[in-house]
Parts: C-alpha cells; structure tokens; sequence
C-alpha cells in the first residue's frame, strides 16, 4: 500500500424510495474495498443502487497549506472591503 494512502473508502448512493442517500464505507485494503464494491454490483443496480470503484484517501498537502494560513494573521474585514 502506498504509505500516503490512509484508507480506501467506496461510494453507494441510493435513490430507494425516492431518498438520496449516499453511504461511503471505508477499507483498510484496495482488496477488501474492490471486493465489497464488485460483490454491490452483481446484487443492488436493480434496486436504484450505483456503485463507485474504490476511492483512495491520501495524507494531503493541503494540511500543511493551511497550517501556514492558519498562522497567517488575516485582516477579514479589510478584504471585504476588497470586494
């Protein structure tokens, strides 16, 4: 597993009873995950069910990019005043 890789999440949605619903079980493994969602495939289309390939969740750099905002002193107001 690629060690950025946290887990693997698959997406469900559902228009039962003209709900939209979406579920997103998560995986420790592409294997579990990839099993789970071909195993909803072959039983809940006909049920108003879509099925998604596994999905990875990564360690995002994003985190770090708003670290540095986050200590950044942000004058709100002002940039209102901007728009």
């Amino acid at each position: 597993m690629n060690s950025s890789v946290v887990e693997y999440v698959v997406f469900v949605y559902s228009t039962v009873e003209k709900k939209e619903v979406t579920y997103t079980p998560r995986f420790s493994s592409i294997d579990e995950a990839s099993d789970f969602a071909n195993l909803l495939r072959a039983t809940l289309p006909m049920y108003g069910f879509t099925i998604s390939e596994p999905y990875p969740i990564v360690k995002s750099s994003l985190e770090e990019e708003f670290e540095e905002y986050k200590e950044e002193q942000v004058d709100l107001l002002g940039r209102l005043d901007e728009l």
